[in-house]
């Protein structure tokens, strides 16, 4: 009995690893925000809207026609190695419901190369 608990408590932990994507590469196209920053970020097939939750650095500019922050011009076009997930939003981000699914950032690098 006991052999059949620790198998089957290492098979749930093998696949909840296993549901992790690896950090891939991707290019800023787009990103800031009024209360809440994000990055639209695109590798080659889709377009994320991936909110920071602080992970995005100070990468933003005052943007004075909304009263919220753009993404600084200099890192449009920049690569990063990003890792995100699709998570309920919980009340962490202004405007959508609490129960709205969004991106979020689980590691971002900025990479020297554009």
């Amino acid at each position: 009995m006991k052999t059949k608990i620790i198998s089957l408590a290492l098979s749930l932990g093998l696949c909840s690893t296993l549901t992790y994507a690896k950090p891939a590469e991707y290019t800023i196209v787009h990103g800031g925000g009024i209360d809440d920053t994000f990055l639209e970020i695109k590798d080659q097939k889709r377009i994320y809207n991936v909110y920071c939750e602080d992970l995005c650095g100070n990468w933003f500019l005052e943007d004075p026609n909304s009263g919220g922050e753009q993404i600084d011009p200099k890192y449009v076009g920049r690569k990063v190695l990003a890792d995100f997930k699709l998570e309920v939003n919980k009340g962490r981000i202004v405007g959508p419901a609490e129960n709205e699914k969004l991106y979020f950032f689980k590691s971002l690098k900025l990479l020297n190369k554009k």
